[in-house]
């Protein structure tokens, strides 16, 4: 289970720019709560798509691709320290996981790995494809598969990956405790530099046959390369951010401190030749998206749903889309990771602790409007914390927070919120209440979404400001969320989710350090429990209500509001091969990539 903080990017998420971003408004047309997602779904029913260029064999030819950022990336390249959609999506051409999966993203062989599940005795046996080595030329051995829980679970680490659902392997609590030298629920059948490991849990849960389903690793490392780098120094070593090495179809060649990484063919790659000669991409500023595209400088570029209108007709570009496992969200910080307990302890006397006003909040955010007219016809506003992506454990009857400010000012009059002379009201005690707002930089029209939503909550008479008077840059962003620093009382950021439809449920756990609103709720935890148990393995039925249930009260608890949704759409060169936009293709993407070419 990887997830990543979005940038917010495309459409729905037009309010700010990676994947786990500030999220900037959009528009929709009511003023009133008629406006709800049935006008929206009518309205992105109708745009169709292309899912996947022309096939073909053409071999070399340099790949130009724009990756969208205001900043430069962080260079963490390492799965088990990575937050950053943006340094993720660089190194796709380099990463692969382990598993191959189908349309439903099922695991199936033949990828770098099988994998085989035995619920009766409650393990994972994971085969090694024979083929399979590093781009230094090494085999890719049993002891790879194993090391990514060590750097994960370390103490040392200085990660965000670490959760409670890797506790459910034997051993890997007392690893990360520091009272075993060694994971005991990782064994070697044929030795560490055999081509097998065993995973042996404590249960076995909803979900572990589809990929992305957070209770184990789906990747490998090096540990021959990397066994001299402390677990403390991963991030800052040249083995991860200068020079990497991995098993995927290119290996990096060049890199451009923060601007540009070029790859080169793996030539050790388990399926052959990769197409292209080289592939290099770049950091582009959105401020420039449209003038790249009509210049058609890059091959492959992202195409923002601000510039949409103004590019979609441009020839000698395919426009391929698809609704991906994204969506935007407001959060209301109510407390602190405890990094010694592992858990979140909620402060019950927190500002934004007050579930009426987290909901008025809500209620006041016209987002249609922002979607309307900032979207261009690719975003949406959002309901659920469930991508549509995930079918039936999607509550398609949850209406979400409309526009209605009659409903909360309501709902802070009940709270009691009253309204003082100033125009702005005080909290219950009377006190002076002014709420901060972290909002991401990244869009030109970021600064005009945020203004309109802290003027919609002046309608209602709630004084919100921005952080410092100003948007900030995404690094400093997420520095701020995984510090739990201080001087802000809400925000708005993005999440690109795993493929596993419980993993929706369970990245807002109290165990969760990337549950950045640091919200502790007993009765999420006990539907989270539901999501994760043993009845949600043998019924489905079961299993899916608990999905709804849980989605509904999300919506009825309002620690995190989901926004907007969007297409993600790309702009392809005419003459790139072999490229696919299908969420099924996207899970194997870096499986494809060594058939990607470019056509003379």
């Amino acid at each position: 289970m990887i997830k990543f903080k979005k940038a917010l990017t495309t459409g729905i998420t037009l309010l700010a720019t990676t994947m786990l971003v500030a999220c900037g408004s959009s528009s929709s047309s009511s003023s009133s709560s008629s406006t709800d997602s049935s006008k929206n779904d009518a309205a992105k029913s109708s745009l169709k798509f292309k899912t996947a260029t022309k096939k073909g064999n053409t071999m070399g030819g340099t790949l130009n691709v724009a990756e969208i950022n205001d900043t430069p990336f962080t260079a963490l390249w390492l799965p088990e320290i990575q937050t950053s959609a943006i340094d993720a999506d660089i190194m796709r051409w380099s990463y692969e996981p382990l598993f191959k999966t189908d349309e439903h993203f099922n695991f199936v062989d033949g990828g770098p790995a099988d994998i085989k599940l035995d619920n009766k005795a409650k393990t994972a046996t994971i085969t090694l494809n024979p083929k399979l080595k590093w781009s230094d030329g090494e085999k890719v051995v049993a002891k790879d598969i194993e090391y990514p829980y060590e750097m994960v679970a370390n103490k040392d680490t200085i990660t965000e990956r670490y959760n409670d659902q890797y506790e459910n392997i034997e051993g890997v609590k007392e690893y990360h405790e520091g009272k075993a030298k060694t994971i005991s629920g990782i064994t070697y059948p044929n030795g560490e530099n055999g081509d097998s490991v065993v995973l042996h849990f404590k249960e076995m849960k909803p979900g572990m046959d589809v990929s992305g389903n957070g209770w184990f690793w789906e990747n490998a490392e090096p540990y021959h390369y990397l066994k001299d780098v402390a677990f403390k120094d991963l991030k800052s070593s040249k083995k991860n951010n200068t020079n990497p090495v991995f098993y995927g179809p290119y290996k990096v060649d060049n890199i451009v401190s923060g601007q540009s990484v070029t790859f080169v063919p793996n030539k050790y790659y388990y399926q052959g030749t990769p197409h292209l000669k080289k592939v290099t991409v770049s950091i582009v500023s959105p401020a420039t998206l449209a003038q790249q595209i009509k210049a058609h400088k890059y091959d492959l570029i992202d195409v923002k749903s601000s510039v949409w209108d103004n590019v979609k007709n441009t020839k000698g570009y395919d426009f391929l889309g698809v609704k991906p496992l994204e969506y935007s969200y407001m959060a209301f910080r109510v407390g602190k990771f405890d990094k010694d307990k592992g858990t979140i302890v909620q402060d019950p006397n927190a500002k934004m602790g007050n579930e009426k006003l987290r909901q008025a909040m809500a209620y006041a955010m016209n987002v249609d409007q922002v979607v309307e007219k900032f979207s261009h016809g690719l975003g949406y506003r959002d309901t659920t914390l469930v991508p549509t992506g995930f079918g039936e454990f999607h509550d398609s009857k949850a209406k979400g927070f409309p526009y209605n400010p009659t409903k909360a000012k309501k709902l802070l009059d009940e709270a009691g919120y009253k309204m003082g002379k100033d125009g702005y009201r005080t909290d219950p005690k009377g006190k002076k209440l002014v709420i901060t707002l972290s909002a991401m930089s990244g869009k030109p029209e970021q600064q005009s979404i945020m203004d309109n939503y802290i003027q919609k909550w002046k309608d209602v008479g709630l004084h919100v400001k921005l952080m410092n008077g100003k948007l900030t840059e995404f690094n400093s962003f997420y520095d701020n969320l995984t510090k739990d620093a201080k001087g802000f009382d809400i925000f708005m950021a993005a999440w690109s989710l795993s493929t596993e439809p419980s993993n929706a449920a369970t990245m807002w756990s109290a165990n969760q350090p990337m549950n950045y609103g640091r919200f502790n709720s007993a009765k999420n935890n006990q539907l989270i429990k539901d999501v994760q148990s043993e009845k949600s393995i043998t019924d489905h039925d079961y299993f899916v209500n608990a999905m709804i249930k849980w989605q509904d009260n999300m919506n009825k608890e309002a620690y995190i509001i989901p926004i907007d949704r969007a297409y993600k759409v790309t702009a392809l060169n005419s003459k790139v091969e072999n490229y696919s936009q299908k969420l099924a293709d996207q899970q194997n993407a870096t499986m494809n990539y060594y058939k990607i070419g470019i056509s003379k």
